[in-house]
């Protein structure tokens, strides 16, 4: 069973996202940011991390950054956020392993990403 980090400030999206994934067979677990999820977790346990962009202290884009420099191990990374579009995030961060999950998304699209 894939193993989720959720790493947002949003308290309804991280339950939501949690609740759903749970659902549907994944052990999913839920951080308020990424400090936090640095702090406490180890990302080898990860299979995939869903994280918000727009987070006091370490945005998205700047954990991922700091987790490249840091680790082997690679899980798979989708950046959710409200304020960059598919298109603009392709353009500028068309090569890096990120999958964007613009914000709102379907839960269905959601399930579909994890599940690829």
């Amino acid at each position: 069973m894939p193993r989720i980090a959720i790493i947002d400030d949003d308290a309804s999206v991280r339950n939501s996202i949690e609740l759903t994934l749970s659902a549907h067979g994944h052990d999913a677990v839920s951080f308020p940011n990424a400090k936090q999820f640095l702090a406490t977790a180890d990302v080898s346990e990860f299979d995939c991390l869903l994280v918000d962009n727009d987070m006091p202290h370490m945005t998205g884009l700047e954990l991922h950054e700091w987790l490249q420099g840091q680790t082997m191990l690679k899980p798979k990374f989708v950046l959710m956020s409200g304020r960059i579009s598919e298109e603009d995030f392709a353009d500028t961060h068309g090569s890096c392993e990120i999958t964007l999950l613009s914000k709102p998304f379907p839960l269905a699209k959601l399930l579909q990403i994890v599940n690829s």
